[in-house]
């Protein structure tokens, strides 16, 4: 078995939920990438592959096309604007035997790839994963999803660290008890908040993580201001006004500075390439159609793509 995954929160916790699957706790098995490109090598005859949370564009389907070519069974789980508009242009795709398209922009990847395995319901989906997915397709249906995800990234969150053996065990023995009557059911996603799982003396590790992440995302606030005023700029992206800050970071990094420019721009040198992050509040941009002139791909209001040059 073999997983590829995108290198952020979302596509490491996709990942996983295929090694809680599988039980397979070979860090060698699952290969992190930005989609720039996969390293197909890798992918050795007769392997089974899951594709989870990686957007393909047509610059980088050739990729796909040989591990389909190389492996014995492919599954291919994203939810970005870019996969689903490629399958779109691409029906044909759908007709490779081997290859299994699971592709919606409704929940983000690792919500998805839970679903793909374990065929839940929105109520059987780990909490967690929840929140995770809450914040990567920006929907923020549950305030908190903010903090916990920046206490999830304080903590070693590659496929196999113990950090997911433990949240998927709590949620385990979260629904032994709710099966048993022992602990009232949570409230509606929306309105979960981190008092009512002290109440019902359960989800104890994802509280302590929520809970970090309440300390670290006030702490973060003052950073990404410094980060603004020290490393940001205001330049032109294809023709483009925006704010640039010459930093790694999400779109809270901008603060209100997202409201004022058509799009925010975060870049670093990572010494082969700058890596670019595009993100914009404004209905009239697409930051996927920005991202894929330069080879990248994405959300509509968020997106990224590697590039040689400086171009801010």
């Amino acid at each position: 078995m073999l997983c590829y995954h995108h290198n952020d929160l979302d596509g490491r916790c996709a990942a996983a939920v295929v090694a809680h699957y599988f039980k397979d706790k070979n860090p060698g098995n699952y290969i992190e990438s930005d989609y720039s490109s996969l390293k197909t090598e890798l992918c050795r005859n007769n392997d089974q592959v899951f594709i989870v949370d990686y957007s393909f564009t047509e610059d980088t389907m050739q990729d796909l096309l040989d591990i389909c070519e190389r492996a014995r069974r492919v599954v291919w789980i994203d939810h970005h604007d870019s996969s689903i508009d490629l399958v779109h242009k691409h029906p044909e795709l759908r007709d490779i035997g081997n290859l299994r398209i699971r592709l919606s922009k409704e929940q983000s990847g690792c919500y998805l790839t839970y679903q793909y395995f374990y065929n839940a319901s929105q109520g059987g989906v780990p909490l967690f994963i929840q929140l995770i997915s809450d914040y990567d397709n920006w929907n923020h249906k549950n305030p908190g999803c903010t903090e916990f995800h920046t206490g999830m990234n304080f903590q070693d969150t590659s496929p196999t660290s113990e950090i997911y053996r433990t949240l998927f065990s709590d949620w385990d023995e979260y629904m032994q008890l709710v099966a048993e009557d022992d602990t009232p059911p949570l409230s509606q996603f929306e309105d979960i908040q981190i008092s009512h799982m002290y109440n019902a003396n359960c989800l104890l590790n994802m509280q302590a993580i929520w809970k970090q992440g309440y300390l670290l995302t006030a702490y973060q606030y003052e950073q990404n201001l410094l980060l603004r005023d020290n490393y940001g700029f205001e330049s032109y992206l294809d023709n483009i006004k925006c704010f640039c800050v010459n930093a790694k970071g999400n779109s809270l990094i901008f603060g209100d500075k997202i409201e004022e420019y058509p799009i925010c721009v975060t870049f670093i040198f990572d010494g082969e390439a700058y890596n670019y992050s595009v993100y914009s509040a404004d209905e009239s941009i697409s930051c996927k159609e920005i991202a894929e002139r330069h080879g990248g791909g994405g959300h509509k209001s968020a997106a990224g793509f590697r590039s040689p040059d400086v171009l801010v």
